[in-house]
């Protein structure tokens, strides 16, 4: 490009025009030299490489997810499962005529045992040291006994007999003194025999005197215990080896099913 005449009149346009024109030039120069340069260290990189990389960069990020969540399944505890309450099981007693008990039980090495009994008013239970009988006392003074199939058997003194042959019918004495403890407090003693308070064998001594009588269950023989004699008596709970407990006036003794007491 011919450099124009410092006298043209023009010669500041047309030197303006030819610096840009060499800039291009030159710019256009550098960038081809560029372009050759890079293309020629592009064709040397090795893609799979960058590639490989950019995989295990990927993977180890799954990697550390994982592990994560993993760690989280550790961490958290399990609902712990709240134990559900055996379902109770009962057999209805008919009582008497249309009183009707409700006793619970439970198997155990497949037999019914008696574990509680619905409270009637006008009524009391108790159940034997081996839980297959129930004892029931109602408020006329009978006794009764239940097994776990609620078949009843019925152990009431209905009448006593005295020594001269006497009879004193239990229905006719309360009748005519509806005080009169023929039966209370009644309680196993074990499986065979009953204990239970009574103002018998005496009558119209206005509830001074009471004793304590055993029933023999399987030969319905009625014993006093001449031993245990008192103004107030209370039977309480058997204590291994030792019997049942009987206090007498503030006394403990221990009664024993063959009948003996001790201290």
């Amino acid at each position: 490009m011919a450099k124009p005449s410092i006298f043209s009149k023009d010669y500041e346009k047309r030197m303006r025009k030819r610096k840009r024109t060499i800039f291009l030039v030159v710019l256009l120069v550098l960038v081809g030299i560029s372009i050759v340069i890079f293309n020629s260290k592009i064709k040397n990189i090795d893609f799979s490489n960058v590639k490989a990389n950019i995989q295990a960069w990927v993977d180890s990020g799954k990697q550390e997810e994982e592990l994560t969540k993993v760690e989280e399944e550790e961490t958290v505890e399990p609902e712990k499962e709240i134990p559900k309450e055996p379902e109770k099981t009962y057999v209805n007693i008919n009582i008497a005529p249309g009183v009707e008990v409700k006793a619970e039980y439970v198997l155990q090495e497949g037999k019914k045992q008696f574990v509680a009994v619905d409270q009637i008013q006008g009524y009391t239970f108790n159940i034997s040291p081996s839980k297959g009988q129930m004892l029931i006392l109602d408020s006329a003074q009978n006794m009764k006994i239940s097994d776990t199939e609620g078949a009843i058997k019925d152990i009431t003194k209905t009448a006593y007999i005295s020594q001269s042959g006497s009879n004193f019918p239990k229905d006719q004495i309360l009748a005519n003194n509806p005080t009169y403890i023929w039966h209370s407090q009644a309680r196993f003693i074990d499986d065979a025999k009953v204990v239970y308070v009574s103002e018998l064998p005496y009558f119209g001594n206005a509830g001074q005197k009471k004793y304590v009588w055993i029933h023999d269950i399987a030969s319905g023989e009625d014993k006093t215990i001449w031993a245990l004699i008192g103004t107030n008596i209370t039977i309480g709970d058997i204590v291994p080896d030792k019997g049942i407990t009987i206090t007498v006036d503030g006394v403990v003794s221990y009664l024993k099913a063959d009948e003996t007491v001790t201290k």
